[in-house]
């Protein structure tokens, strides 16, 4: 969380320097006081968007049943936490060592950033098989085929695009092994398609 507070101690520090080393400062005539302070509250719009509407506890099951099936002995019990808006919404849940975010990318053009970045992601890994995106089946829009959802096993994202929108499911549990990571990640993307 950023705070306002930081740049007003910034100028509240600058507006004492100025003055010169013999102390020749006009001084503010006595008993006057003029002080002004102007306070800018901004309110920010509640999370909206496709995940973050259905981020709740019913997703937290379903994200718990993915990552124990693949034996993960933890349970995300805290409230997920939704941001973002209409064009790009978020749904986060942790447990104990475990980290699932859920991204769904609904602006302008996502299809082909998502296409850029599985591209740029081959082209980038020097022949390394961690590096590169995998082609998972199953998951991604049908019409695309192959390209229609990747596994990039270095960072543990799956991503996949249906119609125009791209979803990226980022799965992080310490005590699964990385071989563990992409079936889990493949259910919950399934459970989110489901409640799109």
């Amino acid at each position: 969380m950023r705070w306002v507070v930081t740049p007003l101690v910034c100028i509240a520090l600058l507006g004492g320097c100025g003055g010169d080393d013999d102390g020749d400062q006009a001084a503010a005539p006595t008993g006057t006081t003029a002080t002004t302070t102007s306070a800018t509250t901004t309110t920010q719009a509640p999370p909206s968007g496709p995940v973050v509407r259905i981020c709740d506890r019913s997703l937290a099951r379903a994200v718990t049943a993915a990552l124990q099936g693949q034996g993960f002995q933890g349970h995300l019990g805290s409230e997920p936490t939704p941001s973002g808006n209409a064009r790009l919404s978020v749904c986060e849940l942790a447990a104990q060592g475990a980290e699932i975010s859920i991204s769904l990318d609904a602006a302008s053009g996502a299809v082909r950033r998502y296409h850029n970045r599985v591209t740029e992601s081959a082209q980038f890994s020097g022949g390394d098989p961690e590096n590169a995106p995998h082609t998972v089946k199953g998951i991604g829009d049908r019409k695309l085929g192959g390209a229609g959802a990747n596994w990039l096993p270095r960072t543990h994202l799956l991503l996949s695009a249906r119609g125009e929108r791209v979803l990226i499911v980022d799965v992080s549990a310490e005590s699964l092994p990385d071989s563990r990571l992409l079936p889990a990640a493949k259910a919950i993307s399934l459970a989110v398609y489901d409640r799109l």
